[in-house]
C-alpha cells in the first residue's frame, strides 16, 4: 500500500514538473512572440513618425513660403523707399558737387578774365609809354588814353620807379591843398620828377611825351591822394571817438540822414560837441580838447602847417555838427568849410577864446619869471 502510494507521489511530482516545463516553453514563445512583435512595432513606429514629420515640416515650408509671399509686397515696398532715399542722398550729392564744380567755373572764369584784361591793359601801358607803331591815329590814342583813366590802379603799377615820387608827390601836395584839381596834381607830379629824377623826365618828354605818360598815371596818382586824405579823416574820427568815450556808440557808416541827426541829437554827442572846445583841465597852459585830437593825429611838424589845423577842426567838428547829417565827410563840403574858417562863429569864438587864454598865460607866465628873478636877486 505504502508502495502503491510512493509511486503515485512519484508520478505526481513528474507530472508537475513536465507541466512547469510545459508552461515554461510556452510562457518563453509567448514572450518571444511578444517581443517580436514589440519589435516590429517599434520598426514600423519610426516610418510614420519620420513620414508624419516630413509631411509636417512640407507643411510649415508651404506656410513659411505663403508667409513670405504675402510680406514681399510690403519688403518690395520698405526696399523700394531705402533706395529712393539712398538715390535722393546721391542726387543731392551729385547737385552739391556740380555747384562746386559751376562755382569754381565762374571763378576760375573771372580770373581768367582779371588776368586776360590786366595783360591787355599792362600792353595799353607798355603801347602808351614806348608809343608803338600800332598806334597810328590820334583817335586810337585818345581812346587808349580814356581807358587807362579810367581803369588803371596803383596795385598794377607799385613796382614801377614812378610809384616813390608820386606817392611823395601827393603827400607834399596834401599839406598844401586838401581838394586840390587834376591840374594841381599833375604839377605836383611832375615837378617831383622833375626834382628826383630829371634824366627819366627828359627820357619821358622825348620818347612818348608827357601828356601820354600822364594819361596813363593819371587815375593811379588820383586814387592814392584821395585814399591818403581818407585815412587823416579816419584817424580824426578815431581821435574824437576816443576823447569823448565815443567808441561804443559810434556812429554806423550804413545810417540815414534821419539816423546821423539822431545820433548827433543823443546826449553822449551833445556833451561830446559842447566840450570840443573845452581845455582838458583847470591848468592855465592846459590845451583844449580839439587841440589834443589835433596832436594824436598829425605830427608835430604838420602842426605847423596851418592848413593841416583847419582841416583837422573842421573835419572833427562836422562829425559832431547836427547841421551837418551825411555819414561820410566829403571833401568837398570840408573844403567849403575851410573857406569860410574866417567867418564861422563858433570857430572864431574859439580862437579869440584861445588868443585870450595865451594872452593871459603870457603875462602869468611872465609875472612868475619876474618873481623868480626877484626871488634870486633877493
Amino acid at each position: 500500500m505504502t508502495n502503491v502510494i510512493a509511486k503515485s507521489r512519484i508520478i505526481s511530482l513528474n507530472d508537475v514538473h513536465t507541466l512547469l516545463l510545459f508552461f515554461i516553453v510556452i510562457l518563453y514563445i509567448v514572450i518571444s512572440e511578444n517581443q517580436r512583435e514589440s519589435i516590429n512595432s517599434e520598426s514600423d513606429t519610426p516610418d510614420l513618425s519620420t513620414s508624419h514629420l516630413t509631411e509636417r515640416t512640407n507643411a510649415q515650408l508651404k506656410r513659411k513660403k505663403l508667409h513670405e509671399l504675402s510680406n514681399l509686397p510690403s519688403k518690395c515696398v520698405k526696399l523700394d523707399a531705402n533706395t529712393h532715399s539712398i538715390l535722393e542722398k546721391i542726387l543731392e550729392e551729385q547737385l552739391k558737387q556740380r555747384m562746386t564744380i559751376e562755382t569754381l567755373q565762374e571763378k576760375y572764369a573771372k580770373l581768367k578774365s582779371d588776368i586776360y584784361e590786366n595783360y591787355k591793359l599792362l600792353q595799353n601801358v607798355l603801347a602808351v609809354l614806348t608809343k608803338e607803331a600800332s598806334l597810328t591815329t590820334n583817335n586810337q590814342a585818345h581812346q587808349l588814353e580814356g581807358k587807362l583813366k579810367q581803369r588803371l590802379k596803383k596795385k598794377d603799377t607799385k613796382h614801377l620807379w614812378w610809384d616813390v615820387p608820386m606817392t611823395e608827390a601827393c603827400h607834399q601836395l596834401f599839406q598844401e591843398n586838401k581838394n586840390p584839381s587834376d591840374a594841381d596834381i599833375e604839377r605836383a607830379f611832375k615837378s617831383k620828377i622833375q626834382t628826383d629824377y630829371p634824366k627819366k623826365l627828359q627820357e619821358i618828354v622825348d620818347s612818348s611825351g608827357w601828356d601820354n605818360f600822364w594819361n596813363a598815371g593819371y587815375s593811379i596818382t588820383l586814387e592814392y591822394f584821395r585814399n591818403y586824405r581818407s585815412s587823416y579823416v579816419r584817424k580824426i574820427k578815431d581821435a574824437v571817438y576816443a576823447t569823448f568815450n565815443l567808441i561804443s556808440h559810434k556812429l554806423n557808416k550804413f545810417a540815414s540822414p534821419t539816423e546821423v541827426r539822431s545820433w548827433k541829437e543823443s546826449e553822449q554827442v551833445k556833451q561830446a560837441r559842447s566840450n570840443l572846445w573845452n581845455k582838458i583841465d583847470n591848468e592855465p597852459n592846459s590845451p583844449s580838447l580839439i587841440e589834443d585830437i589835433l596832436r594824436k593825429v598829425f605830427m608835430k611838424e604838420e602842426l605847423q602847417n596851418e592848413n593841416n589845423i583847419k582841416f583837422g577842426i573842421t573835419v572833427a567838428w562836422m562829425l559832431l555838427d547836427p547841421s551837418y547829417d551825411q555819414v561820410e565827410i566829403s571833401s568837398s563840403k570840408v573844403q567849403e568849410r575851410m573857406d569860410k574858417w574866417d567867418t564861422d562863429s563858433i570857430i572864431q569864438k574859439w580862437l579869440n577864446k584861445k588868443n585870450n587864454n595865451n594872452e593871459i598865460n603870457s603875462e602869468y607866465n611872465s609875472e612868475l619869471d619876474e618873481n623868480e628873478i626877484s626871488q634870486e636877486a633877493e
